[in-house]
């Protein structure tokens, strides 16, 4: 599931702005019959909503002594359900694509994008590794890594020193993304699902691109993640190499 900061099949950038926001009613969002992305071990079922996310499953966890999944080497889309716009989920995401990111700002939730392409690649500014207990962006000529900064937003880095260990908490059959030195949950920072904003862009016939923050806080309000590896599918939308 994709959402693009281009438009039409050409995929031209239509510059974001983290404050636009457009006086339109999209809260019920669109209707698409692609089909669910591929997920890897955990999975998650979702349920679409568009009100601040539920962490009552936290409570219907416990440690049965499993160590759980072993992430280390996954890479796709860290894409939550817990918020959703239409049949859109979200995904942990760089602020602009395909050679316009704006690396300096911080990440963001964005809707899962889609594309029309046979490969179904993950976008770049979408597509993250587990690696040494850090989340790189390696679709870059220069990957970069997650790192928390001293407000708890998700910054980037290219010094793996300096970026954060993570640690991927198995919730049921989704996890939270943990900061191993402070304990705290990456999540929406109190604001609610239907706060989404429009980011300026739009995919797959006029379905708005839209947005929220994304921090790092208490646990107890922390969303459910899982890997997602491959973006589904949207009719007439051929995003250029440089995206992927």
């Amino acid at each position: 599931m994709v959402i693009w900061t281009f438009l039409g099949a050409g995929c031209a950038v239509i510059p974001e702005s983290p404050g636009s926001k457009r006086p339109t009613n999209m809260d019920s969002g669109p209707v698409s019959s692609a089909p669910a992305a591929t997920e890897a071990p955990p999975t998650n079922s979702g349920t679409a909503n568009d009100s601040a996310p539920d962490s009552s499953a936290d409570s219907d966890h416990s440690d049965d002594g499993d160590s759980g999944p072993d992430y280390t080497g996954m890479q796709g889309a860290l894409v939550t359900t817990d918020c959703m716009f239409g049949d859109y989920p979200y995904a942990v995401d760089i602020l602009l694509s395909c050679g316009d990111e704006r690396f300096g700002e911080a990440l963001r939730l964005h809707t899962f994008k889609r594309h029309a392409h046979d490969h179904r690649t993950i976008f770049a500014d979408q597509r993250l590794t587990y690696r040494d207990d850090r989340l790189w962006f390696d679709g870059y000529a220069q990957p970069r890594c997650i790192e928390v900064d001293g407000g708890n937003r998700l910054m980037l880095d290219t010094r793996s020193e300096r970026c954060t260990s993570f640690v991927l908490t198995p919730v049921g059959d989704q996890f939270q993304l943990q900061d191993a030195a402070t304990g705290l949950c990456a999540g929406l920072g109190g604001t609610a699902c239907r706060a989404h904003e429009w980011t300026g862009g739009e995919e797959c016939g006029g379905i708005d691109h839209r947005y929220l923050p994304l921090v790092m806080d208490d646990c107890a309000n922390a969303l459910g993640f899982v890997f997602t590896l491959e973006a589904d599918a949207c009719s007439d939308e051929y995003p250029r190499s440089e995206c992927f």
